[in-house]
Order: C-alpha cells, then structure tokens, then sequence
C-alpha cells in the first residue's frame, strides 16, 4: 500500500505544519510540560514539539506505517519505515 512510500508521510506532515500551529504548554494548558493525546491537539488546533511529534507518528501509524519516537533533550525525532525514499541530499 502507500503506507510503503514517502508521499503519503509528506502529505500527512504537511496537513499538520498546515492546520496545527506551535503553541507552548504553558499557554495551552497551564503546564510547563504536558505531552497531549493526538486528539486533543487536534482539538486545540496547536501543540509544541512533543504534541505534533506524537500526532504525526500517530497519523502515520494509523496509515500503516512502522513508526517510532525517539526523545533526545529539547527535541523529538519521528523515524518511520518506508520502502521507496527519495535521494535527498544531506548536506
């Protein structure tokens, strides 16, 4: 299926930079931190980095693809596996 290939992620990612802004939690929901449930971002219209992290390997993972989280300090990482990638250089 399109879960293999990379169009279909991109589509999803790009719906979320498109339709979800960065917030951070203390503005949302009083917290420092508060990582929310994909549905609730979704709700709120807005997320910091873990939120939109863990909506998109959410999206991803209900489309079929293999997905994992990796937190690293001050940041998240999505790595989905996909069959077909584009060369994109790395520079």
């Amino acid at each position: 299926g399109d879960a293999e290939g990379y169009g279909y992620a991109e589509f999803i990612l790009t719906f979320i930079r498109e339709n979800v802004e960065y917030d951070f939690d203390i503005v949302n929901y009083s917290h420092s931190d508060y990582w929310s449930y994909p549905l609730e971002t979704l709700h709120m219209g807005c997320g910091d980095q873990e939120d939109l992290a863990i909506l998109y390997a959410s999206l991803l993972k209900a489309a079929g693809y293999d997905v994992g989280l990796m937190f690293v300090p001050n940041n998240v990482i999505v790595g989905i596996h996909i069959a077909y990638a584009p060369r994109i250089p790395i520079a």
